[in-house]
């Protein structure tokens, strides 16, 4: 028995997702003859790029139940990070569950033996760290650019290559999980699969292989109550791009208005001006320079504005974001580094994969939480982070709630999906 892990967001599971575990499946059938199971390791509600998720993390666990065989979560303070603590926290959750590879998707263009090799070079690099590249790398920051943009120009300088096929949003994080493989000295073995279809953010749905940011923007277009022609053509868009078990599994959401990223504006306001400079500077990626634009926004406000007025040019969007999220949840800088989980929320699981998860249970020094109530955290960093997960859950609910009238339960009445 082999098991195969996967690092994934889900947000939503589409036939790009199913692709990748079907691929990886008969690739490593083939190679070592035995049978295979998949374990998931996905964000819950929030996402790492700052957002919400726009379907609620136990029916994206039910969706990709068609294809995968028992999901778990990943924790919120980690699912929500920088890439790189990302990728730290699914590779360790996966490695420390007994998976014998990682696989994911990357974009490989012409010549994917020639992708993957590079990517795995570079991981090399960024995870010794040679002094030259250190020095170049110090330059490009005291300039002025954001940390990614940096590292990207100083990998390129040091390495004379350009680093073409490690710019794109997927083999970016690709290159990440190479890194914390290394880093961890996890056994772990990487496991390649060219990406299908449409890249990683194309914003147009393309044939039966659209992207999971088409296949959102197509859900928040559609996503009203009155059901008129175009809204049944988009919803049979949507539908054509998924397994139609992940369809059925999520079409509570689509007659109804999608989540989105601005609905968490009520939850930052109310932090900001309920909360002194003390208590927000301990926000998790918050430092003086972006707590001082905070306390400068005019009010009333709408998110992108307040987006706009946080950019700076050595701030990214994406971590202006997560910084808004993790305000606006209450999340509190990590006191470590990414030093490793001590659970695994299981959220869902075929019935086929019983015996793998009872092994999972007693091979793995992670505590698998399948009775959410009973859950008693091992130290004070695994009790901070559970906490997190359940309320930052109810605040979810509560948003999906008043947008939706879709009624989902607290994490400690969750009922793990059983398929």
């Amino acid at each position: 028995m082999k098991l195969i892990g996967v690092i994934a967001e889900f947000n939503p599971f589409h036939n790009g997702h199913a692709y990748l575990i079907e691929e990886a499946r008969r690739i490593v059938s083939e190679k070592t003859g035995e049978d295979t199971y998949v374990v998931v390791c996905m964000s819950g509600n929030y996402v790492q790029r700052g957002s919400l998720a726009i379907i609620d993390k136990y029916a994206r666990a039910k969706s990709a139940l068609c294809s995968a065989d028992i999901i778990f979560e990943m924790p919120v303070i980690w699912a929500t990070s920088d890439a790189g603590r990302f990728a730290a926290c699914g590779v360790d959750m996966l490695s420390r569950l007994s998976c014998d590879y990682l696989a994911f998707g990357f974009e490989a263009g012409n010549d994917a033996a020639a992708v993957s090799a590079e990517l795995i070079s570079a991981a090399d690099t960024l995870c010794d760290e040679p002094e030259d590249y250190k020095t170049i790398l110090a330059q490009y920051l005291s300039s002025g650019q954001a940390y990614p943009l940096a590292r990207m120009n100083a990998l390129k300088e040091y390495t004379g290559s350009d680093c073409r096929y490690i710019s794109t949003s997927n083999n970016i994080l690709a290159l990440e999980y190479l890194i914390s493989v290394k880093k961890s000295d996890s056994a772990i073995k990487p496991l390649f699969i060219p990406r299908q279809g449409a890249a990683y953010d194309c914003p147009e749905m393309c044939g039966n292989f659209s992207s999971a940011t088409a296949i959102r923007e197509k859900m928040t277009a559609s996503g009203i109550t009155n059901i008129s022609d175009s809204i049944k053509a988009s919803a049979d868009l949507i539908e054509s791009n998924m397994p139609s078990h992940s369809y059925t599994a999520i079409e509570k959401y689509l007659s109804a208005p999608a989540v989105e990223d601005s609905d968490i504006l009520p939850y930052i306001v109310s932090r900001l001006k309920t909360s002194g400079r003390d208590e927000l500077s301990q926000v998790y990626g918050m430092n003086g320079e972006i707590l001082n634009r905070l306390m400068k926004v005019s009010y009333p406000t709408d998110y992108a504005s307040l987006k706009d007025h946080m950019k700076t040019r050595n701030l990214t969007m994406t971590r202006i974001c997560r910084l808004l999220l993790h305000t606006a949840l209450d999340i509190k800088e990590p006191e470590d580094s990414f030093t490793g989980t001590e659970y695994a929320n299981l959220l869902a699981m075929r019935r086929t994969a019983s015996k793998v998860l009872e092994e999972i249970s007693v091979k793995s020094d992670l505590t698998v939480i399948n009775k959410k109530s009973a859950y008693k955290a091992e130290s004070e960093a695994s009790q901070i982070s559970w906490s997190v997960d359940c309320r930052t859950t109810d605040i979810y609910n509560q948003i999906v709630f008043d947008k939706t009238g879709i009624i989902l339960p607290s994490e400690l009445r969750s009922n793990i999906v059983i398929l």
